[in-house]
């Protein structure tokens, strides 16, 4: 999975582009810096990720440094079916 967060220039709004194996979905969110938190959900509907359809799909972590954030990645499957995985973001530097 690869995360491109991009910063908005609005307060604390971000937006994201996300690929996992080859299929990309759109997220937008926030983080909290006093908390070092990010929060991120899915901005379009249904997704096709490796033969699955996804809902919907959310990422919320906390900065273990200002270049790592550790979480989880919430993958809504149907009304009652959830996957959680843990996920380890990590900010190439100098970007």
């Amino acid at each position: 999975m690869t995360v491109t967060i991009h910063h908005t220039g609005i307060r604390s709004n971000l937006l994201a582009e996300v690929d996992v194996g080859g299929h990309n979905a759109n997220m937008s969110g926030t983080f909290a810096s006093f908390h070092k938190s990010l929060s991120l959900r899915g901005t379009s509907g249904p997704n096709i990720i490796g033969g699955r359809n996804i809902g919907e799909m959310e990422i919320d972590g906390g900065f273990s440094s200002p270049l790592d954030v550790h979480g989880v990645a919430i993958f809504v499957l149907s009304a009652d079916r959830r996957e959680v995985c843990s996920l380890t973001l990590h900010r190439n530097e100098g970007i």
